[in-house]
């Protein structure tokens, strides 16, 4: 390897599995520290109308995560970065697992990636285990006109409002940037040795 550390994006839409994925592949590969892009939300500039984003040609440029960028170039370092709103510390590892859904087709993360896999899942697989998954760990779970009223924005979204399309380019911009494509449907540990046993063949 080129640097002391090997940086492996898992990659794909909202409700891949790509958390799940993370922590498998971390397990597995032993020597590993996981990064996630939701745990940079709060220091992000994202779309504000997906729309718009959309009919200006859906550019992944116009997702910018530079503090993301910024602790993992630390982590290739060698250092220890303190998450934002202190969620935590995390320490270098010889591998390091990140949770990015446009695989390298952001330019500002491109060249930090070593490898990247491409959860290929379908859409509506995907938006209900997004759905499902809101729903168990929301606040209202218990208020029935509360997840009533989130159901139908999230439907009014997916249907009306551009979400779908997001899903699909982001789907295409993972898959056209990734080294290993992997099947989403099959079951996560399966999934996690498929990982694994390309990354060793490439390091």
């Amino acid at each position: 390897m080129t640097n002391p550390n090997f940086t492996i994006v898992i990659s794909g839409a909202s409700g891949s599995g790509k958390t799940c994925l993370v922590d498998e592949v971390a397990t597995l590969l032993g020597q590993s520290v996981t990064f996630y892009f939701d745990d940079y939300a709060s220091v992000s500039t994202y779309p504000t109308d997906i729309k718009e984003w959309l009919a200006a040609g859906a550019k992944p440029s116009k997702w910018q995560t530079p503090r993301m960028v910024e602790d993992l170039c630390l982590l290739r370092c060698g250092q220890t970065v303190s998450l934002p709103n202190n969620q935590g510390l995390i320490q270098p590892a010889k591998y390091i697992i990140v949770e990015e859904p446009f695989g390298r087709g952001r330019a500002e993360m491109s060249r930090h990636i070593d490898f990247v896999a491409y959860i290929d899942v379908p859409m509506e697989i995907a938006f209900c285990r997004k759905l499902k998954r809101d729903l168990d760990n929301s606040l209202f779970q218990h208020n029935s006109n509360e997840v009533l009223k989130y159901v139908k924005s999230m439907l009014k979204g997916y249907l009306e409002e551009g979400l779908r399309e997001v899903y699909q380019v982001s789907n295409e911009i993972a898959r056209s940037t990734c080294d290993l494509v992997i099947d989403g449907t099959k079951p996560i540990h399966e999934l996690a040795q498929t990982v694994v046993s390309a990354v060793r063949t490439t390091t």
